[in-house]
């Protein structure tokens, strides 16, 4: 098995109320790539929009593009914290 590294996109969808600590959301998502050897590219807050259906009571929410270097298996890791993540609603890598 080798370790080759990608660069992925991820979009990540965070409440209202979490991203009111916009810095402590980042920081959340950054130790979540942290754990799964993920060198961060580059991140910023894409925006804020009305959710098409309601997820977790939340109407809104807040998205957060993000790039990443991560080895092509650290991926399934990512996704699994983030579903386990009480901070992050969603994510699409």
């Amino acid at each position: 098995m080798s370790d080759k590294t990608s660069i992925y996109e991820a979009m990540f969808l965070i409440s209202q109320s979490e991203a009111a600590d916009f810095n402590g959301a980042v920081a959340h998502i950054e130790e979540i790539l942290g754990r799964s050897k993920a060198e961060l590219v580059a991140i910023r807050k894409w925006d804020e929009r009305r959710l098409a259906y309601e997820i977790d009571k939340q109407r809104r929410g807040v998205y957060i593009l993000t790039y990443f270097r991560a080895p092509t298996q650290s991926i399934t890791g990512i996704e699994r914290d983030c579903k386990l993540s009480e901070r992050v609603m969603r994510v699409m890598i």
